[in-house]
């Protein structure tokens, strides 16, 4: 099988970030590193537009990896997809359309997405960030330096749920020794996805989290919501929200209170904390055995294909898909 992936983001390591492509652009990354692990012959293209304009890639490629693109208009991507006759081997990551609208987009292709509030509304599937090698640190540990003292990494878009501000202030109220990220609002604030993966790569929040021994995470907008693939890849145990009031349909979901420290608001969350420093030996080993053999790259390119496949005979015409 021959794969193209459009609009992935260039080369970024995490102490050389780069801040091209869109915020989903975290779901392309991961896909590419697990198609090559599968061994499938995958094309990449930083930009993708051209690929569809040649009139002749339509019979070169499978399958279609097609990732949100903050240089063109989503219209002119979707009409030479349908102009080639490629819609039913195209899997959209995060592909909102402004001038058909979503309604005509969705019911067209078979999709990947990672938004939930359209799980109900459309044909579409849910493929959250999974964890790229070079996120990976192997047998780390945070030493033990007592409750008091343990380092708490809370870092998120802080204006997009009014639970956020709520719990760093019980944090720190609490005397714990919060790292604070705050990720500013990029230049590029239009449709569902604000946030640009540079943000996320840079070696100074790695180098934070590698001093914490617990890492929160919170509910609201934008790809910071789901911070997975980076605390299961670190040595910090994560305090979330159950899984589903977060992700619907999240695939392989981790159990709460053996791979992750629950809380069900921001009252609880103190307590959480605590019970994640006073178990950290054992969840932070369940943790990561759970994480890495479940949502890394190769798994994530795995569920891809899985949905591709079920989906390839069956696109929803828009006359019997709203019934």
């Amino acid at each position: 099988m021959k794969i193209y992936v459009a609009n992935v983001p260039q080369a970024s390591t995490v102490d050389e970030p780069t801040n091209r492509g869109s915020g989903y652009c975290g779901v392309t990354a991961c896909l590419l590193e697990g198609l090559k692990q599968l061994g499938f012959a995958v094309t990449a293209a930083h930009d993708g537009l051209h690929v569809y304009q040649t009139g002749q890639l339509h019979e070169q490629y499978d399958l279609y990896v097609v990732q949100r693109s903050m240089q063109h208009d989503q219209s002119t991507v979707f009409r030479e997809l349908e102009k080639w006759g490629i819609l039913g081997r195209t899997a959209f990551i995060d592909g909102f359309d402004y001038v058909f609208g979503p309604d005509y987009f969705w019911l067209k292709s078979p999709v990947a997405y990672f938004q939930k509030e359209n799980l109900g509304r459309h044909p579409v599937h849910t493929l959250p960030f999974g964890i790229e090698d070079r996120f990976i640190r192997d047998g780390r540990r945070i030493p033990a330096h007592g409750r008091a003292n343990a380092r708490v990494m809370f870092a998120h878009r802080y204006q997009t749920h009014a639970d956020r501000p709520v719990i760093l202030r019980m944090l720190q109220e609490a005397g714990m020794d919060v790292v604070w990220r705050r990720i500013e609002d990029p230049p590029e604030t239009r449709g569902p996805v604000y946030w640009q993966t540079g943000g996320r790569h840079n070696a100074s929040y790695y180098g934070a989290l590698d001093t914490c021994r617990v890492g929160v995470a919170a509910e609201g907008e934008a790809v910071d919501t789901l911070r997975y693939w980076e605390f299961a890849a670190s040595g910090a145990v994560l305090v979330s929200p159950r899984v589903e009031q977060i992700i619907t349909g999240f695939p392989d979901p981790p159990t709460p209170g053996v791979h992750y420290v629950p809380y069900d608001g921001p009252e609880e969350v103190v307590d959480a904390v605590r019970t994640a420093i006073d178990r950290y030996d054992e969840v932070i080993e369940a943790q990561r055995e759970f994480f890495l053999s479940h949502h890394r790259s190769v798994h994530r390119a795995k569920r891809l294909l899985s949905i591709m496949a079920e989906r390839a005979n069956a696109i929803v015409e828009p006359a019997t898909a709203c019934g």
